[in-house]
C-alpha cells in the first residue's frame, strides 16, 4: 500500500512539474494614459521575453496559436532570445519566425546576447537578419493618422564588462539619459532589467517592459518569489505590474527554462497589453 501511495505521489509531482514548464499562461493588462493619442486607444502589444533558445515544442506551438488568436499591433521582445551557454541560432530563427507572422517585432538585447558579443561580433547582424527591429539605444515612432507613439529601447549593460553588478549601474543610466526622446509623447521603453524601476520612474516613462527575472523561478505561497538575477533572494521585481509615479512596469516571467528548467507556480508567460485613452489607472 505504501509503495502504491509513493508511486501516486511521484506521478502527481511529475505531472505537476511537466505542466509548469509545458503550459503557456497569458496575462492581460490595460494601461491607461491621459496623454495617449486617441488613435492609439486600443493599441495592443504582446510582450515576450527570455526564450533562451527553448526547444519546448509545446510552448512554441501554444505561442503560435495564441499569437494567431490575439490580434496585436506589435510585439515587444525584451531580450535573451538565445542562451549564451548553448547558443543555437537556427532554433532562434524558428522562434523569431513564429513571432514575425503575427506583427512587427521590436527587440532589445538581454545579458545573454551581450555576453555573446565577446565571442560573436555579428550578434546584432544576426538578429537584424531574422527581421527583428533593433532598438539599440534608439527611439522609433509608430504613426497613426498623424499621431505618434514613442517607442524607446536600451541595450543590456553587460557588454564588455560594462556592468559592475552594482545598482544603480552607471552605464544604463547613461543609456537612459542619452535617448533622444521627444517631450510630451506617450513613451514605451523596452529594457531587459526590471530592477531599475526607480530610475525609469525618475525619467517619467509611461510604460516599461522588462524580463530577466524569470518569475523568480519558484513562487511559493506567502513567501513569493525565491530568487531573481541581480536581485538575489526574495526579490520584489520579478513578475507582473508595478507602479511608481506615472511609470508602469510590466515584468515578463519569460518563456524558456534557461539552464534550470524547473518552475514552481511560475508557468511560461506571454503578456497581452492594451493601451487605453482618457481614464486614470
Amino acid at each position: 500500500m505504501l509503495y502504491f501511495i509513493l508511486v501516486l505521489v511521484l506521478a502527481a509531482l511529475s505531472y505537476y512539474f511537466y505542466s509548469e514548464t509545458h503550459t503557456l499562461s497569458v496575462s492581460f493588462y490595460d494601461i491607461n494614459g491621459d496623454d495617449l493619442p486617441e488613435e492609439f486607444d486600443g493599441f495592443r502589444i504582446i510582450h515576450v521575453s527570455d526564450l533562451h533558445n527553448t526547444r519546448n515544442k509545446a510552448i512554441i506551438r501554444q505561442m503560435d496559436d495564441l499569437l494567431a488568436a490575439q490580434k496585436c499591433d506589435m510585439i515587444a521582445f525584451t531580450g535573451d532570445l538565445v542562451d549564451s551557454r548553448q547558443t543555437d541560432w537556427n532554433q532562434a530563427k524558428v522562434l523569431s519566425d513564429v513571432l514575425k507572422k503575427a506583427a512587427p517585432v521590436y527587440f532589445v538585447t538581454g545579458n545573454h546576447e551581450e555576453r555573446l558579443l565577446a565571442k560573436e561580433s555579428d550578434v546584432q547582424e544576426k538578429l537584424n537578419d531574422m527581421g527583428m527591429i533593433m532598438l539599440t539605444n534608439k527611439v522609433e515612432y509608430i504613426k497613426r493618422n498623424g499621431q505618434r507613439l514613442q517607442l524607446a529601447g536600451v541595450d543590456d549593460p553587460r557588454r564588455s564588462g560594462r556592468s559592475t553588478g552594482s545598482l544603480p549601474n552607471e552605464f544604463i543610466l547613461t543609456e537612459l539619459d542619452e535617448l533622444p526622446l521627444e517631450k510630451g509623447l506617450f513613451t514605451v521603453l523596452l529594457s531587459h532589467r526590471p530592477e531599475y524601476l526607480d530610475q525609469y520612474a525618475e525619467r517619467g516613462y509611461d510604460l516599461v517592459l522588462s524580463g530577466h527575472a524569470h518569475g523568480a523561478q519558484f513562487i511559493l505561497p506567502v513567501i513569493g518569489g525565491v530568487y531573481a538575477p541581480n536581485q538575489g533572494l526574495f526579490p520584489k521585481l520579478y513578475k507582473g505590474l508595478h507602479v511608481k509615479g506615472k511609470t508602469r512596469l510590466i515584468i515578463s516571467r519569460g518563456l524558456g527554462g534557461k539552464e534550470f528548467p524547473i518552475r514552481i507556480n511560475n508557468k511560461p508567460e506571454i503578456a497581452v497589453i492594451t493601451l487605453k485613452k482618457n481614464t486614470q489607472q
